[in-house]
């Protein structure tokens, strides 16, 4: 999946959510902020394809993440689609510091797609 299409689908996701409020349907909003709060460090976009694509995520992480703690994904389950910096080497022009910074697709999984080892509690 491209950053294009990944981008679609939150704004997919934002129209749906904004749609389910004007008809007066809260639990929508419900579910969305509860997503909010198990993933206050990712960004809105990323929330958002998190709670499109898997409403009942609680600890999201990437594949090599989830080695490191001992666990695996489990054969044939679906990541979910998210959005990632990319920082490049390259310099941008003129006398700054900054370097360039793209996006690109990257795949989380929910502890539920995995097995292994439990993980400590926060």
């Amino acid at each position: 999946m491209k950053v294009k299409e990944a981008n679609q689908i939150a704004e997919k996701q934002l129209e749906k959510l904004a749609e389910a409020l004007k008809a007066g349907k809260s639990d929508a909003m419900k579910k969305y902020l509860s997503t909010m709060s198990r993933f206050h460090r990712y960004s809105l976009r990323n929330q958002l394809l998190i709670f499109s694509q898997r409403q009942d995520a609680s600890h999201v992480a990437g594949f090599k993440s989830w080695k490191k703690l001992g666990r695996w994904v489990k054969k044939g389950e679906k990541g979910i689609v998210i959005i990632a910096p990319l920082p490049l080497a390259r310099e941008l022009p003129g006398d700054s510091d900054e370097q360039e910074i793209t996006f690109r697709a990257r795949y989380v999984f929910d502890i539920s797609q995995t097995e292994g080892e439990a993980i400590p509690e926060p």
